[in-house]
């Protein structure tokens, strides 16, 4: 809701502002429209437009002493009445209106609310196309003046570029990346960071969906940008407000980041090759069984077909009937003909070999196993780290995932 000052009519009515009176306002509202009558029902006031329906709505629209004063006060306010007005936000001017967010001020900020949303919004929408985030991130200081029922259309323009940040992300590849590096240039902004971690608690979901998909991005980007360039990344989103298991998250693809680029100075130790922890294990676990199972594709080969009864499958007790069957199931899934059921193709860096593995699973209990291999091949059984430590599939992110060769015959 666009705002315009009824106190500026009355005031060039030549009337009083101090104190309220119906009959002050009907004197200036004449006033006003017979000026307007020869200037085509237009009024030019301190570089703001009145329409002749403005003049009679706004002085029409004043019933009480209270809604007069709530005028008043964002008129006593210059830095308050040009943002509300003109979508212009002075930081150094703007420091003065905080008093009106200290308890006291619930009334005038109830009414303050759907123009300053209006406001908020539009001049967002300015500053994110100028990336000024340090303006941003300053306005969104007063943010406690846009109540939850204006949250919505305050807070739209910011809503729609984290949607198409999203968007960007999740489609980002190697190439486009390489064609304009300043895509990804936000990340090392600390005025950026500031401006994310201001936002409101409604935005903690989006922001915790954020932080995945730019680690997705490092995943992706693995052996291609340096380890050093995806190490600061990493260390950029440490600065990010989000959730504990994207923290956890965050934590080890740094781990990662900082031993591949031999960065000193985090836990006293720079990567040496030998001892590495298991979370770099896990990020090249399938490549590893890559070349287990094309090793095992091609020779030592005994029989043509797989079938659940090509194992000797014993779960724990606590295992989820549905786990087992989708565990035999996936046994199961290799084809009768001499190859199996997965496209082995040449993967690039980045993508999961087995895509059914970055859904979440149906259940989510601890299980173990014993496996004893009577297929004929020599094979490599996957599994996933104990969904209790957080390390489950989520949007195609890495899980914590482990593999065991098992030779045929053995288990």
């Amino acid at each position: 809701m666009e705002y315009r000052s009824p106190v500026r009519l009355v005031a060039h009515a030549d009337e009083p502002i101090d104190g309220f009176s119906l009959q002050t306002l009907s004197r200036a509202r004449k006033k006003l429209l017979a000026e307007m009558a020869l200037n085509d029902d237009h009024l030019l006031l301190e570089n703001i437009h009145y329409a002749k329906n403005d003049v009679i709505s706004l002085l029409n629209g004043i019933t009480s002493k209270e809604l007069w004063s709530f005028h008043c006060t964002i008129y006593t306010y210059p830095a308050l009445l040009v943002f509300l007005e003109e979508g212009i936000y002075d930081a150094d001017e703007f420091g003065e209106v905080h008093v009106l967010l200290l308890p006291g001020h619930e009334n005038f900020r109830a009414f303050v609310s759907p123009y300053f949303a209006f406001a908020f919004n539009e001049l967002s929408g300015v500053l994110i196309r100028k990336q000024d985030f340090a303006t941003l991130d300053s306005l969104l200081n007063y943010q406690a003046f846009i109540l939850p029922e204006q949250a919505h259309e305050g807070f739209q323009k910011i809503r729609i570029y984290l949607d198409e940040l999203m968007h960007l992300l999740k489609n980002l590849s190697w190439e486009k990346f390489q064609r304009d590096e300043g895509i990804l240039h936000f990340l090392f902004s600390e005025d950026w960071i500031g401006f994310m971690n201001k936002l409101p608690d409604s935005f903690a979901h989006t922001r915790d969906e954020l932080v995945i998909q730019i680690l997705n991005v490092v995943f992706r980007f693995q052996k291609k940008a340096s380890w050093y360039y995806l190490y600061k990344i990493c260390a950029s989103l440490q600065q990010m407000e989000c959730g504990d298991f994207q923290k956890s998250e965050v934590n080890r693809f740094e781990d990662i980041m900082a031993r591949n680029a031999n960065i000193t100075g985090r836990g006293g130790k720079a990567s040496t090759g030998k001892g590495l922890p298991a979370g770099r294990m896990i990020f090249w676990v399938f490549w590893v069984i890559m070349a287990i199972i094309r090793g095992a594709g091609g020779c030592d080969r005994e029989s043509s077909s797989f079938s659940p009864s090509s194992y000797n499958v014993t779960f724990s007790n606590a295992t989820v009937p549905g786990n087992v069957k989708s565990f035999k199931a996936y046994l199961n899934s290799f084809s009768q003909n001499d190859t199996v059921a997965v496209d082995l193709q040449p993967l690039k860096t980045g993508e999961l070999p087995f895509n059914a593995f970055s859904q979440l699973p149906l259940s989510t209990w601890p299980d173990s196993l014993y496996i004893e291999n009577r297929s004929g091949y020599d094979c490599a059984i996957l599994y996933f780290q104990d969904p209790k430590d957080g390390a489950y599939p989520r949007d195609g992110m890495m899980p914590a995932m482990f593999s065991v060769y098992v030779r045929k015959n053995s288990n």
